[in-house]
């Protein structure tokens, strides 16, 4: 099957977008399989279409990257998240903490009402 595709794909003008030469390509080898035998054509129909999936499957992964990601222990994770929500909480020039209501918060700090709720969704 591969030694048929690439000799009808060869014939194809490169100038045709993929869609156009996938088309052309599809009719093209069926029509040299039904030349030759209609049912070698039925029977390796099905053939053909695995054999194109699993071209157009290869050649879209080559276009992907694999990235190798240094793995961290769960301290330094911890470490890390602990100094990012250090400086968002204790960030003035950035973040601010308010109230619709701050009568309801009593003597406690906003930001301290804040982590307390974030602590509950957290938790539960």
């Amino acid at each position: 099957m591969a030694k048929i595709v690439e000799a009808v794909d060869a014939q194809i003008p490169p100038q045709l977008s993929a869609e156009e030469k996938g088309e052309t390509l599809e009719r093209a080898v069926l029509a040299m399989l039904s030349a030759a035998s209609s049912c070698l054509k039925l029977k390796l129909n099905r053939l053909f279409k695995s054999f194109m999936n699993q071209r157009e499957e290869a050649k879209w992964e080559g276009l992907f990257y694999n990235m190798l990601v240094p793995q961290k222990t769960r301290r330094k994770l911890s470490s890390i998240y602990g100094i990012v929500f250090d400086k968002f909480i204790d960030n003035d020039r950035f973040v601010s903490f308010a109230t619709g209501n701050p009568r309801m918060l009593g003597n406690v700090a906003p930001v301290d009402m804040w982590f307390l709720t974030f602590f509950v969704f957290v938790t539960c």
